[in-house]
């Protein structure tokens, strides 16, 4: 798809040499904007790749929101629905001005007197930087699930209005090798990051940050995990992810399920971006089931 992009854009061709790389990795791994779950600026490199698969990218696009804190009208975060009443996310989204964190959760984590929840709501607009329409804000009510030392994921509880879009997950455990060198993709809304070079991100974004994107790309196996302490192997992935993307779901393109939820990434002069993900695992299902239905006394 490199090699596509640099031979169907002529434009691209008339650039400095560093600069017509930059915008060749953008037009290979592009940040596709979303609107109303239909994806814009589709270029023939991905067109016959997605486009078979729009209802369901239609489907996950709406499961998806940001993550806001009191009336700002800027949102930093991603999360997803799991269940009309549950949203999936990174527990540094919790943090508020605070970097990447795994410390432990608080005693009354699942309460709402959590105060990392307070104020907090998770917004189904395209857009998170602009106000969010009443109809799509739901207040965050309780942490159900806050993770520990050795994982990002977390699972919020969300007030409930009536059925809602929301994403299956998908077990990773039963046959791991079959989901590499897969598409997948990451829904989120992604910003101007400073770890990635601003020509990088003009080509990605435009003039448009902070929208709901589809950002496609292909799983290229598991790794350590990049920040210490290390723990469990995640998915590595050649996706364009951006600040404002973390805790937007790792999708299988052919299922429609989460098999991962997008943490970090890192930037290769060389090669472009690069994402990680935990896997979704039966642990981590095991232990929402478990948060759902406490055993009695």
């Amino acid at each position: 798809r490199l090699q596509y992009a640099l031979l169907t854009d002529p434009a691209i061709g008339k650039l400095p040499p560093d600069a017509r790389r930059l915008h060749a990795f953008a037009l290979a791994r592009p940040a596709l904007a979303l609107q109303a779950g239909k994806l814009e600026g589709l270029r023939d490199n991905w067109r016959s790749v997605l486009e078979p698969y729009a209802e369901s990218i239609a489907r996950s696009a709406a499961a998806v929101g940001s993550l806001r804190r009191g009336d700002a009208s800027i949102a930093r975060s991603t999360a997803f629905r799991i269940r009309s009443d549950l949203v999936m996310t990174v527990r540094y989204a919790l943090d508020e001005g605070q970097a990447d964190t795994r410390a432990a959760p608080s005693p009354d984590a699942a309460g709402p007197s959590d105060p990392r929840i307070a104020g907090l709501s998770f917004c189904e607009a395209d857009s998170a930087v602009a106000d969010c329409p009443p109809e799509k804000r739901f207040a965050v009510t309780g942490v159900l699930l806050g993770g520990g030392p050795d994982s990002y994921i977390v699972v919020l509880r969300i007030e409930e209005r009536g059925p809602a879009a929301f994403l299956p997950l998908r077990d990773t455990s039963a046959v791991p090798g079959d989901l590499i060198d897969q598409y997948v993709y990451i829904v989120g809304y992604p910003y101007p990051d400073a770890r990635v070079p601003a020509v990088m991100v003009k080509a990605l974004l435009g003039d448009a940050p902070g929208i709901k994107r589809l950002l496609p790309g292909r799983t290229l196996g598991f790794v350590p995990d990049p920040r210490p302490p290390p723990t469990a192997p995640v998915f590595k992935t050649d996706i364009s992810t951006l600040g404002g993307t973390g805790g937007g779901p790792l999708v299988e393109l052919v299922s429609g399920r989460v098999i991962g939820v997008h943490f970090a990434g890192e930037w290769d002069n060389e090669k472009g971006k690069f994402s990680s993900s935990e896997l979704i695992t039966p642990e981590l299902v095991q232990a929402i089931v478990e948060a759902l239905n406490p055993a009695s006394d």
